[in-house]
């Protein structure tokens, strides 16, 4: 009996297991390739995220300064910062570059 449920289960459907081994192997890689494709598009949605995040925040910085422009004090310290002008009273010191 069993010898004989060997053979029908078996042997002689021989195709059939080896029809559904292919079809287990296509699937397995299908499912593969489409999680390496989500997981590019996810690592492509993070480095959009970065950089939305930081043009935003450049763009806040801009706003400020361009909001900023009639300040008397915000004018002062570009002055020191982009020109290198001291304020009166104030005294300037030069770092001399080792390289």
């Amino acid at each position: 009996m069993r010898k004989r449920l060997f053979r029908e289960f078996f042997v002689r459907s021989w195709w059939v297991w080896l029809f559904a081994l292919l079809c287990y192997g296509v699937y397995d890689y299908a499912t593969r390739r489409q999680d390496r494709r989500q997981e590019r598009l996810e690592e492509q949605i993070n480095a959009k995220e970065e950089a939305l995040t930081k043009l935003l925040t450049e763009h806040d910085d801009l706003e400020r300064r361009l909001q900023s422009q009639s300040d008397p004090a915000w004018i002062e310290i570009v002055l020191m910062e982009q020109l290198g002008v001291v304020p009166e009273g104030q005294t300037k010191i030069y770092f001399e570059d080792p390289a």
